[in-house]
């Protein structure tokens, strides 16, 4: 499963489009399609990049959009002394970073929500990306081009089997899938080093996997035993082995 920390998602190539992409990320997090820049490139804007109401909380909200390697106190003091001076009322300041976590960012933040008018939040940029993948809608917006599984759980399993040696990849296909996750068990099998995949579902045949997995029955079969010996997808996916080694069964239906 892609976590921030293992998914590979780089920030966005410019400050504009970062600020455009908070948009569309706000508008799903808040409930609101309302959610648009503050003022234009070149205007003062008063410590503030985006502004929106949450529709959960019903209170304004605004974003200061921060597309750089770090993110000092002095930048995040700065700024909201500035936000202090709108024309408005906001309830809280976010700060959307593509930094990565920094102490002293956040104790600059922590320090502030002790005394200031309203909270001061920041979001770096594996924060960013939670929040992505969480959005899928807005992910494939903005990177379409990186692979991902969505809701869908994966894993890469090595298995032998006598002589024959299996990369495998697994991956759940998602029950709201109707053409091909039939039921919470709906698993896709892709034999890596012969490029080959199948659908499968947890207890189905061993044929289901002949032609795929190797090029007889017996292959087939013995990872076809191992599969539904798991009873369940989670199971399966969730076991931290990756390297399995099987001996010759008894018996092959």
């Amino acid at each position: 499963m892609l976590t921030p920390e293992t998914a590979q998602i780089p920030p966005p190539e410019n400050w504009q489009d970062f600020q455009r992409m908070l948009c569309d990320l706000y508008m799903s997090i808040w409930d609101n399609t309302d959610v648009k820049p503050y003022g234009r490139s070149g205007q003062a804007q008063k410590g503030i990049d985006i502004v929106g109401v949450n529709a959960r909380t019903g209170k304004r909200e605004a974003i200061q959009c921060k597309r750089r390697i770090d993110l000092s106190p002095k930048m995040i003091y700065e700024d909201y002394e500035i936000a202090k001076n709108l024309d408005f009322s906001i309830a809280k300041l976010i700060f959307a970073t593509t930094a990565p976590y920094d102490t002293k960012a956040q104790d600059a933040s922590i320090r502030i929500n002790d005394s200031g008018p309203f909270p001061c939040e920041i979001k770096f940029w594996d924060d960013i990306k939670k929040m992505l993948l969480d959005y899928s809608a807005v992910f494939k917006k903005y990177y379409s081009n990186i692979f991902t599984v969505n809701d869908y759980h994966s894993k890469i399993v090595y298995l032998d089997v006598k002589e024959s040696h299996y990369e495998i990849l697994i991956t759940r296909i998602s029950s709201s899938n109707n053409h091909y996750g039939s039921n919470k068990d709906s698993l896709l099998i892709a034999d890596l080093l012969n490029k080959r995949c199948e659908t499968y579902s947890i207890g189905s045949h061993w044929s289901r996997l002949q032609g795929i997995i190797g090029y007889g029955q017996y292959d087939a079969t013995v990872i076809s035993n191992w599969i539904n010996g798991f009873g369940d997808a989670d199971k399966l996916l969730s076991d931290k082995k990756s390297q399995y080694f099987h001996p010759i069964p008894q018996k092959i239906p």
